[in-house]
């Protein structure tokens, strides 16, 4: 009787060590896979607009390396408007 008794226990153990050993690997892996497998597929990115005030302290080398940023498919990271104090105040709606 307590042969079968520390047998049960041993059975028990080395089932709970085969599932944490080789099956939560495998699920763990799949379940990473399919969250992040297509996260390339997913680029779908959009110019940000960016105001920039012309008569202000800001070097034009700014702005024009604003204009040439791009991306590795060669679209442009912001889209730059160039704007007066007249056109500010007036496109500005609060």
């Amino acid at each position: 009787m307590f042969d079968s008794a520390i047998a049960i226990q041993e059975f028990s153990i080395l089932s709970v060590s085969l599932i944490w050993s080789l099956a939560f690997p495998i699920i763990l892996g799949m379940l990473f896979y399919f969250m992040f497998g297509g996260i390339n597929d997913l680029e779908q990115f959009e110019e940000v607009p960016v105001g920039v005030l012309t008569n202000s302290d800001l070097p034009e080398m700014f702005v024009s390396m604003m204009e040439e940023v791009q991306t590795e498919n060669k679209i442009p990271l912001f889209r730059v408007k160039k704007y007066t104090d007249r056109k500010i105040r007036n496109s500005i709606r609060i």
